[in-house]
């Protein structure tokens, strides 16, 4: 696939840190989404990890690049040339930067998202005047669903789905509470955001620290 012009439908931002088996799950993740009415471009990142960085040179980067681009879609891999810290502040500023695409969502290398995300993200903001949808989600290994509400502690990156153009002017932080500063600068571009209507959860968060874990993949 040639060098792409036209926006895609929605770009999705992964900082990597270590834990390269989950980092492979989340990225199996994304080329499982069940969207062929759409495009996506999604930024896995290393945040100069090394053990994203053997990835890169063991050819597993360029095997899922190619995979991704078979449909349409896109992989930026690459590793930061240090660790930058901050919850992957530098990368997700970084992908901000570059996305080209209408919405944006994030995800973290360790969770998981199930392949009816997207879609069911974009739902209920296509075709609307909104610009932020919030969503529930599923938190592992307390088996609960997080019912987001618009406060501090409530919320998080897991969440959103907000239109690119928005996002854009936006400036992510490395400060501790740095997701909800993000939600709090969205909030004041734009007062068209509601939370959604459904009650699925297609996105589990699986790195809460806790005794436990949902599965054996480190």
């Amino acid at each position: 696939m040639g060098k792409n012009t036209k926006p895609y439908k929605i770009s999705i931002v992964v900082p990597c840190w270590g834990r390269p088996a989950r980092t492979r799950r989340i990225i199996n993740n994304i080329l499982a989404q069940k969207c062929d009415y759409h495009t996506w471009e999604a930024f896995v990142i290393g945040d100069g990890c090394p053990q994203f960085q053997n990835m890169i040179e063991g050819g597993e980067v360029e095997y899922f690049q190619k995979q991704a681009s078979k449909r349409g879609n896109k992989f930026h891999m690459f590793n930061m040339d240090k660790n930058y810290g901050g919850c992957g502040y530098h990368i997700v500023n970084y992908a901000v930067e570059k996305a080209n695409s209408k919405y944006f969502i994030f995800a973290g290398n360790d969770d998981i998202i199930t392949p009816q995300h997207f879609t069911h993200y974009l739902s209920e903001i296509e075709e609307t005047d909104l610009d932020l949808v919030y969503y529930q989600t599923f938190v592992c290994p307390e088996n609960k669903i997080r019912d987001p509400k618009l406060v501090y502690g409530s919320i998080g990156h897991s969440e959103l789905i907000i239109k690119t153009d928005i996002v854009k002017k936006t400036t992510h932080t490395s400060g501790y509470g740095h997701d909800f500063d993000f939600i709090q600068q969205v909030l004041k571009l734009s007062d068209k955001s509601k939370k959604a209507d459904s009650q699925n959860q297609t996105y589990v968060v699986t790195h809460i620290p806790t005794i436990g874990s949902c599965d054996n993949i480190d």
